[in-house]
């Protein structure tokens, strides 16, 4: 009896998700999805912090450049959300708030130093979250996201890493 019941609600659960158009998304999926959206609130939030206290006019420019294109990544992944009716934190969590707090603990030289490893570090480690998902997401729209995005990702990686040859060529 029990395992009849079990199945009638299965069954009701797999028809209204087709009727209404809705698709259940993996969790992995989902864990992607609030990620992406809890590092793209982190790096808007120290890329406007190095905007006002970076030391060198190129971290001011990186922050402008991170805070612009990961405010228009933030309302995509919002709209992806959305549609895929998973809730987004509108704060940081507690591993985003600390990552954000050790590097605008810094000033100076120090402040660009630490902002720029952290960008590679969160860059190095988004591009690996974005190409799984690139290669494995079975939602077409979650998969397309990934696929769309990752030149962008990779592209600031690349800037940052740059930025940080020439920060080390300065000093020698």
């Amino acid at each position: 009896m029990f395992r009849q019941i079990a199945l009638m609600v299965s069954v009701i659960m797999m028809y209204s998700a087709v009727m209404t158009g809705e698709k259940q998304i993996s969790s992995a999926e989902e864990k992607f999805i609030k990620n992406v959206s809890q590092g793209g609130m982190m790096k808007v939030e120290l890329g406007k912090f190095a905007v006002r206290w970076g030391f060198s006019k190129e971290v001011k420019q990186l922050g402008k450049m991170l805070v612009k294109d990961h405010t228009a990544l933030n309302k995509e992944v919002a709209k992806l959300a959305s549609k895929k009716k998973i809730q987004l934190a509108k704060q940081l969590d507690e591993d985003h708030k600390e990552g954000f707090d050790k590097v605008a603990g810094f000033a100076g030289r120090e402040f660009d130093e630490e902002y720029v490893e952290a960008m590679i570090d969160a860059h190095e480690s988004e591009i690996k979250d974005f190409e799984d998902m690139a290669e494995d997401a079975e939602d077409p729209q979650v998969k397309q996201f990934a696929i769309k995005t990752l030149p962008t990702v990779r592209k600031h990686l690349e800037q940052v890493e740059n930025l940080k040859r020439k920060m080390k060529e300065m000093e020698d």
